[in-house]
């Protein structure tokens, strides 16, 4: 499928839109007759929220030190080199300002019934850019945004996007980087995500979580009818970390246990191969956008939901089984997956519920298929019952697309 292209100056912008996002993975359906409120004082307020995403190269410290093992006189030249051809500060999230190595955009229209948000949004106007490097041109990924329904039993609470942007330099300025010192993925990114709930009525971006490769810088502009603006970022880390990218989709995953930092985690290993390795954990997922599925890191162990609590997330050879191990110094590592999983990713009080202290149990036996699976966690247990799900359906939770 051909996608329209605006060029603004010296840029081509691919833009396109996207259906209905009711979850991860499913397209929504129109909102119940009752969203649109029935009584004579229900007031929908709808919005349309703007954000533009840029990851930029601000003023490199000439004294940070190269990576370890690479050319300090081949890095310094690269320093030097880079300080004096970007020290970008994009004044603004518009792709004509310039002022990026990555860009991304894309709309939520969504709407508000009071202290409920509607089920009926929609992302649209997804749209990507690669900054130049001189005469040529970066390579950038397809925006990858989700979003995903937070709920509980008075309706729907709000939505948190998620989004990842990522790409990488010009394959013919790669030589300047090898020259420093050998690397095997070359791909920076930001991935964010975005919490839009009702406040007083009215759709808005409550908080946000920015993420993405320690190099170079990231921000998000949000624009929207009612807040004027609101811009987030993460600074820029050392030039140094070029050298030590977490994996990226097309490259080497990163090992089972292993930190950004390179740093091996051997509890993880063992839960790995005690729960059958890649037969039932799977692999390494490298491209995931769920809450929690891999935080700022592609593939690495990282901290979610809280302090403490570290997670490295896995496909499964059955789908349904996704999932992740989780590790906590008091409780050790422990896999969690399926709908348990799914439950307690999207449950509103996961920072509460903290970090697993056992296995997923069931109450299977040889004569009788299991109906009923659980997992106990620092704050309480999380309950998939099968069976009373058959007999009273409700919206079964959608599978995540590691």
């Amino acid at each position: 499928m051909a996608h329209p292209r605006i060029s603004p100056p010296h840029r081509s912008l691919a833009t396109f839109a996207v259906a209905c996002f009711a979850a991860a993975t499913s397209a929504c359906s129109s909102a119940p007759a009752d969203d649109a409120g029935t009584s004579a004082d229900a007031v929908v307020v709808s919005n349309s929220i703007l954000v533009q995403a840029k990851s930029y190269i601000a003023w490199v410290n000439p004294n940070d030190p190269p990576p370890a093992g690479g050319s300090s006189f081949a890095y310094n030249a690269l320093v030097t080199a880079t300080n004096a051809q970007f020290n970008e500060n994009p004044p603004d999230g518009s792709p004509g300002s310039g002022g990026y190595r990555l860009f991304g955009t894309f709309r939520f229209d969504v709407r508000c019934d009071n202290s409920r948000m509607i089920g009926d949004y929609q992302i649209h106007d997804i749209g990507v850019d690669a900054g130049w490097e001189g005469p040529v041109q970066g390579y950038i990924n397809p925006l990858r945004v989700s979003a995903i329904p937070l709920n509980n039993g008075g309706g729907l609470l709000g939505v948190d996007l998620h989004y990842v942007v990522s790409g990488r330099p010009n394959p013919s300025v790669e030589p300047t980087f090898q020259a420093v010192l050998g690397r095997s993925n070359a791909y920076i990114f930001q991935e964010t995500t975005l919490q839009v709930r009702c406040r007083n009525g009215i759709p808005v971006v409550a908080g946000a979580i920015v993420g993405g490769s320690q190099f170079p810088s990231h921000k998000v502009w949000i624009s929207d009818g009612f807040n004027g603006g609101q811009v987030w970022s993460r600074p820029q880390g050392a030039m140094n970390n070029l050298w030590s990218l977490p994996g990226t989709p097309g490259v080497p995953t990163p090992g089972i246990g292993v930190d950004r930092n390179g740093w091996g985690n051997g509890a993880f290993l063992q839960a790995y191969n005690a729960n059958g390795g890649g037969a039932r954990v799977g692999w390494v997922a490298v491209n995931a956008n769920v809450p929690g599925a891999l935080g700022s890191d592609f593939g690495v162990v990282h901290e979610w939901p809280r302090a403490g609590c570290f997670i490295q997330n896995f496909n499964s050879p059955d789908p349904g089984a996704n999932g992740g191990i989780m590790w906590s110094p008091a409780h050790g590592a422990w896999w969690m997956r399926g709908q348990v999983f799914k439950k307690y990713v999207y449950r509103t009080d996961t920072q509460h519920l903290g970090c697993p202290t056992g296995p997923e149990q069931n109450n299977g036996s040889a004569s009788s298929p299991a109906c009923m699976w659980w997992q106990d966690f620092e704050g309480g247990r999380v309950t998939y019952d099968r069976c009373s799900w058959s007999a009273n359906p409700d919206p079964e939770l959608p599978d995540f697309v590691f």
